[in-house]
């Protein structure tokens, strides 16, 4: 009976040690550029949130929480939302991609008027809301982020 015991420690052990997995931070930019809803007349200075959505939330109570990811956007109307993210580091060669193709509440502010309507982070996906719409341009390529 011991050596039962014994195996079945040795199994537990080498368990735990697989299943650590070291964290990291990886960082993306995403390019998204901000018209008002139905026509082609992009938006400068309006500020884009960025928040991945979470089960039985409501949109616009949960994207008014901190931490959101945020940009102001340029003269062309296009913003750089720079988001990072921290998980499990399972491929230790390569940053894994951790922003598309997920889904992200935008809530978008405008002079005195805001919308909240989801997007894919796919490049030439969009979303749109009563008043705004949004282009996703392009994602960069994930990088590593030193966190010391």
């Amino acid at each position: 009976m011991s050596w039962l015991r014994i195996a079945g420690c040795g199994v537990l052990c080498i368990g735990l040690i697989a299943g650590c997995y070291p964290m990291s931070t990886t960082r993306q930019d995403m390019f998204v550029q901000v018209y008002k809803k139905d026509t082609v007349e992009c938006l400068p200075g309006a500020v884009i949130l960025l928040k991945q959505p979470r089960l039985g939330s409501d949109d616009e109570e949960y994207i008014n929480t901190p931490p959101a990811y945020c940009a102001i956007t340029d003269a062309k109307g296009v913003g750089k939302v720079r988001i990072e993210k921290i998980d499990h580091e399972l491929w230790p060669f390569k940053a894994p991609d951790r922003v598309t193709g997920n889904e992200y509440i935008c809530k978008v502010l405008y002079d005195s008027s805001q919308d909240v309507f989801r997007i894919i982070a796919n490049a030439g996906s969009g979303g749109a809301g009563e008043q705004f719409s949004t282009s996703v341009i392009s994602i960069s390529r994930p990088e590593y982020v030193d966190v010391k």
